[in-house]
């Protein structure tokens, strides 16, 4: 019978081999001594001697654990540790650094949606409205409609929560543009359909937001935060052009006093992209601005006029890129057009006579579909294309190819008369 090696020697705890064999023979293998006295004929009852190895053997030997492939050996992991991340991740991730930007736009985000938590039900559903009006502005009639129901039907509607949702409508109008011009519709949406009772209303807090708050300190964003002066820029345009008084179609002459202060103080800094900003409000808003003009000034235009003359000063006089200098120079020939209104009989003023000439011949600045401005070349080029007679387009010789040559053809003319000669 083979001797059964203790578990703690499979376990590499058990004593050493040297220690093993220092022991006695009783201590080493018990069956064996008593198998050796059942030998020597003591007269020992065959299952006592049995039953008493057995109880030996249970005292000596520790249970047997089996580390076959079975079962799975014993382990220190454990399926509740923390999740391991590498030193090497850890360093990489702690010293990465993001452009201030998007910083800034994910700490606004997280700003946003803890005032979300804060908010009243009904902000947080006309927070919803906007920013789904900006991503499917296709749904605004239906989105703007349900709104300002639901603004008339809450009953804890009062000047702090109007004050909320004008700060929200503005401060999400200057940083998306895809808002600005639905955020006026529904700024106006809104002042004719909210029926609140107060001292202030809707327009009278978008107005004093927009006209004493962030206009009073233009001069000081300039400096400060030019890209986001241009978009409240912008957004105060599509109020003057969107926003009518109740029961009439007339604008309201404080934008428009608000908009003309805005053009000049973006003409003060004549940066490549002030000159846009100011482009695009004269483009959108120009007309509405002279009409506004004509009717607080008895059919005279003294405002639009001191501006027109601004823009001439500084699109000839200052060293700017060609193709911005062209864009403001484009502002004085649009008004010469009526701002597009009447392109076959131009409202010629005397003051701007001399100043509606342009300077070039061509005086449009045409863009390519990557945004960039058209060289000379290109423009006349096109210009050429334009001007030609639809007659000279295909004056030149036209020719079938049959993909035959000349031995081909008549080798293929001779087959035709063969087969006329067999019929």
């Amino acid at each position: 019978m083979d001797p059964l090696s203790p578990t703690k020697c499979d376990s590499g705890t058990g004593p050493s081999p040297a220690e093993t064999s220092d022991q006695s023979p009783h201590q080493q293998n018990p069956v064996v001594e008593q198998s050796s006295q059942q030998q020597a004929g003591d007269g020992v009852n065959g299952k006592s001697l049995i039953t008493d190895s057995l109880s030996t053997l249970s005292i000596s030997a520790e249970p047997f654990r089996s580390i076959s492939s079975d079962r799975p050996a014993a382990t220190q992991l454990s399926v509740e540790a923390k999740e391991f991340v590498p030193k090497i991740v850890l360093a990489t991730s702690n010293t990465e650094s993001y452009p201030p930007y998007v910083e800034a736009e994910y700490h606004e985000q997280v700003d946003m949606m803890a005032d979300f938590e804060r908010s009243d039900p009904l902000l947080d559903y006309a927070f919803q409205v906007l920013y789904e009006i900006t991503y499917s502005p296709g749904q605004f009639t239906n989105l703007c409609d349900q709104l300002v129901t639901n603004l008339n039907s809450w009953p804890a509607l009062d000047e702090s929560m109007l004050q909320i949702l004008v700060d929200e409508i503005v401060a999400l109008a200057i940083r998306e543009p895809n808002f600005r011009y639905n955020g006026a519709r529904l700024c106006d949406a809104i002042t004719r359909g909210l029926r609140v009772s107060g001292p202030l209303d809707f327009r009278s807090t978008l107005f004093n937001r927009c006209c004493q708050a962030i206009h009073a300190d233009r001069k000081n964003l300039m400096h400060s935060d030019a890209e986001y002066l241009r978009g409240f820029a912008l957004f105060m345009s599509e109020l003057f052009v969107h926003m009518h008084k109740k029961d009439s179609s007339c604008r309201f002459g404080i934008l428009a006093a608000a908009v003309r202060e805005l053009l000049l103080t973006l003409l003060e800094q004549p940066t490549p992209g002030n000159v846009k900003c100011l482009c695009q409000i004269l483009k959108l808003s120009g007309s509405y601005i002279e009409d506004d003009d004509r009717e607080t000034n008895q059919g005279k235009t003294p405002e639009m006029d001191q501006l027109m003359t601004k823009i001439e000063t500084v699109g000839r006089t200052l060293e700017m890129q060609m193709h911005i200098k062209d864009l403001l120079l484009n502002m004085i020939e649009l008004r010469t057009t009526d701002w597009g209104r009447a392109p076959t009989s131009p409202v010629v003023r005397e003051s701007h006579a001399v100043s509606s000439q342009p300077s070039n011949p061509q005086m449009g600045v045409y863009y390519g579909p990557d945004g960039q401005a058209l060289t000379v070349e290109e423009t006349e080029f096109l210009n050429q294309g334009i001007n030609r007679p639809e007659d000279e387009e295909y004056e030149y010789p036209y020719e079938e190819d049959t993909g035959m040559d000349d031995e081909m053809v008549e080798a293929f003319e001779k087959f035709l008369m063969m087969q006329d000669a067999l019929k």
